[in-house]
């Protein structure tokens, strides 16, 4: 597994250099789909096992700007990610961090 910061950095760069607006991971019991949208439309770019995917949410949050830093992954969660505490690729000012349970 790549590093933590590594493993949350790659998609974002990857997902810059295609124009996405979004990044979805979907963490089912022993699987992650991460999928990029592009052009309104949601397309495939890796899948990861769900352990490695639940330390990328984790790790996501607390660099995260949110008033509890506790990634819950049974509650409904919102927090950024800016500039201010993480080094984002050229051409992304922030992310929004949304974390529903399903």
């Amino acid at each position: 597994m790549l590093g933590l910061r590594e493993a949350i950095a790659q998609p974002v760069r990857d997902a810059a250099e295609r124009k996405a607006s979004d990044i979805h991971m979907m963490v089912s019991r022993y699987e992650a789909f991460i999928r990029f949208r592009i052009d309104g439309f949601l397309e495939p770019y890796r899948n990861i096992p769900a352990d490695e995917a639940h330390a990328i949410c984790v790790a996501a949050f607390n660099m995260a700007e949110a008033s509890d830093a506790n990634y819950r992954p049974l509650e409904y969660q919102g927090a950024r990610m800016s500039r201010l505490k993480v080094d984002l690729p050229s051409g992304v000012i922030s992310i929004r961090l949304q974390f529903n349970p399903m």
